[in-house]
């Protein structure tokens, strides 16, 4: 039958017709006609814009079932040179990126992204490699994100082997043997797993030797057809292999590729061996024949070398790298929010505000590029968990640009200071990982830097892959300064006997006439103390403990106490520090016999505050004296 159709227009309603097409003609670069918008002719990507009756009559596709974007228009392109050459056009333009370029290894292997249009429509651009010069850049595994490569701490291990020619055959008679000379040896520690060392040094050429054997606690009796070898104490990127052949072969791809993207180094030195930990149970692989078995289940080990920049805790495998980093002066333009915890559950307010941004970066001019997102966190003392803040989702401009402020956003700029930059790669559900390791972690663990409280931000750029992504990349930046040399005043010490901190010894010292101006004192357990002459004028005050302390002509005018509150007893220590049980006064304060004449109590909770025998006179509750009032009531 000869050829009858010889093109085809895609339909979209829009809201704003004119809006529209002013996007598709100036940023994704479309001939746009009152008939039509078309890249590359009628034959290429061709669209009819048509003007919605209703502006609330706009409906983009919903997401198929396991995705979160809904594709209204697919376009193909012949190979990924043009791809990526289409997808650097459209974001110098400032075109709305709803996913960054993806490959999947099904299809050719595949490689898409997806625009986003001022309605919500999506537009996904891709195609496979013709040149099939890309083609083994990435391995199927690194998109499926299944695969999951763990840093763990291994002790010191001994083997009982046989070395042996690379060869599937020989490492199955290799396992009989050693499984028989060992099978009744006391010196035997794992019966459970099979073990197949790998002499990593071999990996620049090619491997061609291989010890199989079994962990043993000592060498003392071993048969002496056996070797000896020893794996010293070290860190190793453990990736489980769980599947068929080809799964087993995209899990050596992933891994060499994860030690190419990743802050670690892969140990290669002479001497140094990887292994494969097969499990025995319920099926022993070595008594399948090597051109017969279709199905694996080991835990590769890969050494990493120990001179490796960075190491994280197992509790937060999907940190990958920590850096202190001299940071620069960002401008940003966005959209803010308040988000108040008693209110707002921020996991699900935050993604709702960058799906109401997002749209509008096309309205804002001198974008910064390569094109970068801003989650700016902004916080007001008392500094603490769960406390409440404001949000900023924003994107970076230039900072020189004066560009104007589209109407109901945000300008705003983040100072330039020393950064804590945590890299983060997995799904959204694990980002806590992040804060978790920080605080938790990072902070306690070193003596040089102060966390700076007032803000910290994230920051995506084209490593980001989507919320469901486990191969998605992100960074925290938390701002720091350095931590200036402590001044001691005597050389005497004192073990605090609940936290263990060495402590300054002041008891029984007669200290006169000190001067505290732009001191900040942290941590200063003052019971019983007696001070005279203490001038506090614009001091900054930091967990002090103020139980019976007794404070003689002491000036505090000009001095402005905000946001104190009265923790909750359960909560009468400060968090992450040891040793602070009962440092936090939940008591009530007792002022007695005191001048309080000038004192202003301004936006304060005084619930349940008892005045006895006090001079009110001139006490003011919003500007109604409170004798007066006390009158009336008596009355």
């Amino acid at each position: 039958m000869p050829k009858q159709i010889s093109s085809s227009l895609s339909v979209l309603s829009v809201a704003d017709l004119e809006r529209s097409r002013a996007y598709y003609r100036d940023v994704l670069g479309f001939d746009v006609t009152d008939w039509w918008a078309e890249r590359d002719g009628l034959t290429g990507l061709a669209l009819k814009l048509h003007q919605a009756p209703d502006p609330s009559r706009v409906f983009p596709n919903a997401p198929e079932p396991g995705s979160s974007i809904g594709i209204d228009v697919s376009a193909y392109v012949d190979n990924w040179t043009g791809l990526d050459s289409l997808y650097q056009e459209f974001k110098s333009k400032g075109a709305i990126i709803a996913m960054e370029p993806v490959v999947y290894a099904d299809g050719g292997p595949w490689k898409e992204f997806v625009i986003e249009d001022p309605d919500g429509y999506h537009l996904a651009f891709g195609g496979i490699d013709g040149s099939r010069e890309h083609a083994d850049d990435f391995p199927e595994a690194l998109e499926d994100g299944e695969m999951n490569v763990e840093i763990i701490e291994r002790p010191e291990m001994k083997a009982a082997v046989l070395r042996i020619p690379r060869d599937g055959h020989q490492v199955r008679e290799a396992w009989k043997k050693v499984a028989s000379l060992l099978e009744h040896h006391p010196a035997v520690t794992d019966r459970e797993h099979g073990y197949v060392f790998i002499p990593e040094w071999q990996w620049s050429s090619e491997v061609t030797t291989l010890w199989v054997g079994m962990a043993v606690e000592h060498f003392d009796g071993l048969p002496d057809e056996l070797e000896q070898i020893t794996i010293p104490a070290k860190r190793f990127a453990r990736l489980r292999v769980d599947g068929d052949r080809t799964r087993m072969e995209q899990a050596y791809g992933y891994l060499f590729k994860w030690f190419e993207q990743g802050p670690y180094e892969r140990d290669m030195q002479e001497g140094s061996f990887g292994y494969e930990m097969n499990r025995l149970q319920p099926i022993n692989p070595f008594e399948i024949p090597a051109d017969e078995i279709n199905y694996f289940d080991y835990d590769i080990y890969a050494p990493i070398k120990e001179d490796s920049k960075f190491l994280a805790s197992d509790r937060y495998p999907g940190v990958i790298n920590v850096e202190i980093r001299q940071g620069r002066t960002r401008k940003i333009i966005g959209v803010k929010m308040f988000v108040d915890r008693k209110q707002t559950i921020p996991e699900q307010a935050i993604p709702k505000m960058w799906g109401e941004f997002m749209p509008r970066i096309g309205e804002i001019t001198d974008v910064r590029q390569p094109l970068s997102t801003v989650g700016l966190y902004l916080y007001e003392p008392p500094f603490g968990p769960h406390q409440d803040f404001s949000y900023v989702a924003a994107v970076e401009v230039e900072g020189e640009s004066q560009t104007p402020v589209p109407e109901g956003l945000t300008e705003l700029s983040i100072p330039d200071h020393d950064f804590v930059v945590i890299t983060y790669r997995g799904t959204s559900d694990g980002l806590g990982q992040v804060w978790d390791y920080f605080h938790g972690y990072w902070f306690p663990q070193q003596t040089e830097y102060d966390a700076v409280h007032d803000f910290e931000f994230e920051c995506y750029d084209q490593s980001y892959l989507g919320a469901d992504n486990g191969n998605s990349v992100f960074e925290m930046h938390f701002p720091v300064r350095k931590r200036l040399a402590d001044k001691r005043l005597t050389d005497k010490t004192v073990v605090d006997e609940k936290g263990g901190h060495v402590l300054q010894d002041l008891r029984g010292e007669n200290v006169r006439m000190v001067s505290f101006q732009d001191a900040v004192l942290h941590g200063i357990d003052m019971r019983n103390a007696r001070l005279k002459h203490v001038n506090f004028v614009g001091s900054n005050w930091e967990h002090i403990y103020f139980s019976n302390v007794h404070i003689n002509e002491t000036q505090l005018g000009g001095t402005i106490f905000e946001h104190i509150r009265r923790p909750d007893a359960v909560k009468s220590h400060l968090d992450g520090e040891p040793g602070t049980e009962g440092w936090v006064n939940v008591e009530p304060v007792i002022f007695r016999n005191s001048d309080l004449s000038t004192a202003k109590f301004e936006n304060c909770n005084l619930s349940d505050v008892d005045i006895q025998n006090c001079q009110l006179d001139g006490m003011r509750i919003n500007g109604i004296p409170v004798t007066a009032l006390l009158e009336h009531y008596l009355k």
